[in-house]
């Protein structure tokens, strides 16, 4: 199955796991509940817990942070949606690791 310009797949054992969709350029700035103001952006899920989220672009940092929004590049989007998906299928990897004598 192909994937579209900045969307990434995540597999275990040929099954597709996790897959999202990235903005090049763009923080992604998740609703950490202590939001005063919202951001103008577009509006996503942001993919390990569902929290609302918006894309901005990359120069908004500090007024999202200072808005109370969690932020993140995209790079750290991938690495904490691998990181839960680890974490909740922890059991399926231990076949890979675990070898016979």
């Amino acid at each position: 199955m192909l994937v579209e310009a900045n969307e990434y797949r995540i597999l275990l054992k040929e099954e597709e796991v996790g897959r999202w969709m990235l903005k090049p350029n763009c923080l992604l700035c998740i609703d950490s509940g202590e939001v005063k103001e919202e951001l103008f952006g577009e509006k996503v899920c942001e993919p390990v817990g569902g929290l609302p989220a918006i894309w901005v672009n990359a120069d908004q940092r500090e007024e999202a942070e200072r808005l109370g929004y969690t932020v993140a590049d995209s790079e750290a989007v991938i690495v904490s949606h691998l990181r839960e998906i680890i974490i909740q299928r922890a059991g399926e990897f231990r076949e890979y690791c675990v070898t016979e004598d």
